[in-house]
């Protein structure tokens, strides 16, 4: 089969050969809607154009039914088996197929022309390429062109401006409805406003239907309120299937309710796979077991890809194997990058070294920035050098600053000067919240350890370079990612760093981060700091930590504040602690076995 581009190279075009002929561009004997007065066949001029509809949405009732009259009017026989073909497409292409080159054969070479390089696109581009510039030498400027301009060849990138200049020849020849839509869907990615106009055009030339859902989608984000309209309009005009499927994707957030009962109108006019995946995602918080069968009901008609990934996603926390075996089908169908770090995310615990080939694999797919992230984390601690080329990596894949306080979070307990620089930069870049307090953070970490361990000294040092006044440092940090907004950790972070000198200033600043939602590490913060004058108070904010989630350390500082009244109580805490990976914990429970034994 020949390719798009080697037929563009050895035909002698048509179209190429008419680009300047008085035939194409001269419009004054035309009437929009009509066959050129230079039609060799004279019965034939005043014999009004079907509107055939767009042609991937074909209106093939309405035009069989102008072929029909055609044949009538001009006692051509060809035309009415034209007729009879279109009306045989959709229950047997093949027969369909036949009856247009018997007309072809009789002398049609227009329309059976044009229809079998239509029933052909798909199937056969390259002979569909020549069909369509016989129509069109045969004087179908009209569709043929358009048609021409949408053929597609697989393996081969489309040649935009070529397939523009035929959109802009259907236009010419009067293709005001579905030849300016074309146009529109080729421009709109980097020529918005022309291509609004277009559509514009296309609407008010009387297509209620696409140009109109294909308006809103382009000013959706932009203008809802006009996009609803649009959507709105479209779904009046008969588009039950796109247009509702677009308006629900417009209110999903907003109305859930509105938008569920809207994919539901728009699988059963047909949008069985779209629609019924945005609708699983969207049902799948709120109620999972129909978005399971709603994604189940999309691999069954053929969507092993997306359906199988975001079924896997669904299954996976309460069964592994079948979301595996999702994952799989996934990677299977079409190399999916996003079902290969999900499946390396699932096996990672069991077999690491497999992990990092499937995360490989996504990254050789272009997921430069998740599946590079996960493959860092796994070799960071074993290869050094190459963990330093995949945070380069994540980063130049990440515009914003994201990647660079993630890959600074992962390195800081192997390089924190490292991380230090990486935090600066997604400073620099503008995030004061989340990089300043991340880098208070670390900085105060680093400087406890090495108040704590002389030996740190020497890398606390070299973090905070010559200006050594380490705990000026961090307030300026936690202070400035407070103004930023972060009430939360930063605050608590500094009422940490203040405690022992200001504890008046720390009790206000945890009951700012326990009232802006940190009940974890604010309330145990809290708690300490109440401990010696409150016992009671301390005991209930620990309790309150722990059912926040602080399982490591909530809980073995409440079996310190208990151990003499409740021993066993507080031994039953050491050990929840010790499972929360806690090994201060297992430490107090080896000493709280050796005083029991000396006890004894």
């Amino acid at each position: 089969m020949f390719g798009f581009e080697k037929l563009k190279k050895e035909r002698p075009s048509i179209i190429e050969q008419r680009a300047n002929s008085e035939h194409l561009f001269d419009t004054s004997n035309k009437k929009p809607g009509r066959l050129s007065m230079e039609s060799e066949n004279k019965d034939e001029r005043d014999w009004t154009w079907p509107d055939i509809g767009s042609l991937t949405e074909f209106d093939n009732a309405g035009y069989a039914e102008a072929m029909r009259k055609l044949a009538m009017d001009t006692g051509n026989e060809c035309y009415a088996t034209v007729g009879i073909a279109i009306m045989m497409e959709p229950s047997n292409a093949k027969r369909a197929a036949s009856l247009y080159e018997r007309a072809i054969a009789a002398g049609d070479e227009r329309y059976a022309t044009f229809n079998l390089a239509r029933l052909l696109s798909k199937r056969d581009p390259s002979r569909a390429f020549s069909l369509y510039e016989r129509a069109i030498a045969a004087g179908d400027e009209r569709y043929a062109t358009l048609g021409l301009a949408d053929l597609e060849f697989p393996g081969e990138a489309p040649d935009l401006e070529y397939e523009k200049d035929l959109c802009k020849r259907a236009i010419i020849a009067g293709n005001e409805l579905h030849a300016t839509c074309s146009l529109a869907d080729r421009v709109f990615r980097y020529n918005p406003e022309y291509a609004r106009s277009l559509y514009e055009r296309a609407i008010a030339a009387g297509d209620e239907r696409y140009a109109t859902r294909s308006l809103a989608n382009l000013v959706r984000h932009d203008d809802p309120d006009l996009a609803r309209s649009l959507y709105e309009r479209a779904i009046a005009a008969g588009d039950e299937r796109y247009a509702t499927s677009g308006l629900a994707n417009l209110v999903r957030h907003d109305d859930p309710e509105l938008a569920r009962s809207l994919y539901e109108r728009a699988i059963a006019a047909g949008d069985e796979l779209g629609a019924t995946i945005r609708l699983a995602t969207l049902m799948r918080t709120s109620n999972p077991d129909y978005a399971k069968s709603l994604y189940e009901s999309a691999i069954s008609d053929g969507e092993e890809n997306y359906a199988a990934f975001n079924l896997a996603r669904l299954v996976e926390p309460k069964d592994p194997g079948y979301a595996r075996s999702l994952y799989w089908m996934a990677i299977c169908q079409e190399d999916n990058r996003y079902a290969a770090v999900g499946l390396a995310n699932l096996i990672e615990p069991e077999d690491p070294n497999y992990a990092k080939t499937l995360y490989k694999q996504a990254i050789s797919l272009r997921d430069e920035c998740y599946a590079t992230f996960n493959l860092l984390k796994l070799i960071i601690a074993d290869d050094p050098d190459y963990a330093g080329f995949l945070c380069e990596r994540v980063i130049a894949a990440d515009d914003d600053s994201h990647a660079s306080i993630g890959v600074a979070i992962l390195v800081e307990s192997i390089n924190p000067e490292y991380a230090r620089s990486l935090y600066e930069r997604a400073i620099a870049a503008g995030d004061e919240r989340y990089a300043t307090f991340n880098l208070a953070r670390m900085m105060d970490s680093c400087y406890s350890l090495a108040q704590s361990f002389p030996y740190s000294e020497s890398l606390a040092g070299s973090l905070f370079e010559d200006d050594y006044n380490p705990e000026a440092i961090i307030k300026s940090l936690y202070e400035r990612a407070i103004a930023a907004g972060d009430e939360r950790y930063a605050t608590g972070g500094l009422a940490d760093l203040v405690r022992r000198d200001d504890p008046e200033l720390a009790r206000s600043l945890y009951e700012r981060a326990i009232a802006a939602g940190d009940e974890r590490y604010a309330t145990r913060g809290l708690a300490l700091l109440m401990e010696p004058e409150d016992p009671e108070l301390a005991r209930s904010l620990y309790e309150r930590a722990i059912a926040a989630g602080d399982e490591r350390y909530a809980t073995l500082y409440l079996a310190i504040l208990i151990s003499v009244e409740e021993p066993e109580y507080a031994e039953s805490l050491c050990e929840r602690a010790t499972s929360a990976g806690n090994e201060s914990a297992t430490i107090a429970l080896m000493l709280a076995s050796l005083e029991q034994r000396y006890d004894d």
